[in-house]
């Protein structure tokens, strides 16, 4: 099977955030999905798909779709 490593975000500056995606956009190694809340992810259309927007909880129905994308 595949492993995947989820980072949930939920109290984190603007800054420590636009890092993490920068650096999230430069990783080739282990997979990892980060989980940030809606009122820290800065404009979702922005965002790296390794990301994963969440407003007060993560949702299966939102989680498993990105979790099956590392599938492939």
């Amino acid at each position: 099977g595949t492993e995947v490593a989820l980072e949930i975000v939920g109290y984190w500056t603007p800054e420590y955030l636009a890092e993490k995606f920068r650096k999230l956009g430069r990783v080739r190694g282990p997979n990892l999905l980060v989980a940030v809340r809606q009122s820290l992810a800065l404009q979702a259309a922005t965002l790296p798909a390794t990301v994963l927007p969440f407003k007060t909880r993560i949702l299966l129905r939102d989680l498993l779709p990105r979790l099956e994308a590392f599938r492939r």
